[in-house]
């Protein structure tokens, strides 16, 4: 089974206005991906914006956190 995951903070109006705190919640989204990546039969894949995610990504270069 593939299932195709969003994001939401890559999409609310404003959700970029704090980069830390939708890093974070980026974070917390691709923890849920990968759990379900580890189920048996399941694949699960992001779909978003990849300009958003650089933006995301790149706060969380900048605070030296990582995936």
């Amino acid at each position: 089974m593939t299932v195709l995951l969003a994001p939401s903070v890559l999409y609310e109006p404003g959700g970029l206005a704090d980069v830390e705190q939708a890093y974070d919640r980026y974070i917390e989204f691709e923890e849920f991906r990968r759990e379900l990546s580890r189920m048996d039969n399941v694949r699960a894949l992001e779909v978003g914006p990849a300009d958003r995610l650089a933006t995301v990504l790149e706060a969380g270069r900048s605070g030296g956190d990582g995936l």
